[in-house]
C-alpha cells in the first residue's frame, strides 16, 4: 500500500519527471472510480487469472489511448476476456482450445467473440 498523500507518491513514482506525475494523475485519481463502477469486483474470479491491479492498469491504458477493440490471445477460463469487456467495445479471444467454463462465462457477453486458433501462427 502507497501513502495516498500526493507529496510522497509523486517523489516516490516519479522524482523529477512531470511528464509521469501527469500520468499517474490521469491514470490513477480519474479512471479508477470508472474501474470501480464497473462491475469488475462483482465477477467471479478463479485461481491464476488475471490481478485487479493488472486488470486496471490495462484498463486505464485503453481509456488514454481510447482503445475499443481488444484481442486477447490465450483463454483459460475467460476472466481477463470478460474484464476486458467491461472497458472496450469489442473483444476478440482465440486459444487453441476454449474451455467450455469459458464458453458459459462469456456467454452473456455480446461484445465477445470466441475463437478457436494457434496464436504462434
Amino acid at each position: 500500500n502507497v501513502p495516498q498523500d500526493d507529496a510522497v507518491q509523486n517523489a516516490s513514482l516519479a522524482p523529477g519527471i512531470p511528464g509521469l506525475q501527469t500520468h499517474h494523475a490521469f491514470l490513477f485519481k480519474q479512471t479508477v472510480n470508472d474501474f470501480v463502477r464497473s462491475g469488475v469486483y462483482d465477477l467471479e474470479m478463479t485461481e491464476n487469472s488475471v490481478l485487479f491491479s493488472e486488470a486496471f492498469a490495462f484498463a486505464a491504458f485503453c481509456q488514454l489511448h481510447e482503445v475499443d477493440f481488444v484481442l486477447e490471445s490465450g483463454v483459460y477460463k475467460g476472466v481477463s476476456t470478460e474484464i476486458w469487456s467491461l472497458f472496450a467495445k469489442d473483444v476478440a479471444a482465440v486459444d487453441i482450445f476454449i474451455p467450455p467454463e469459458a464458453e458459459a462465462r462469456l456467454a452473456r457477453r455480446s461484445s465477445v467473440k470466441l475463437m478457436t486458433g494457434d496464436g504462434r501462427v
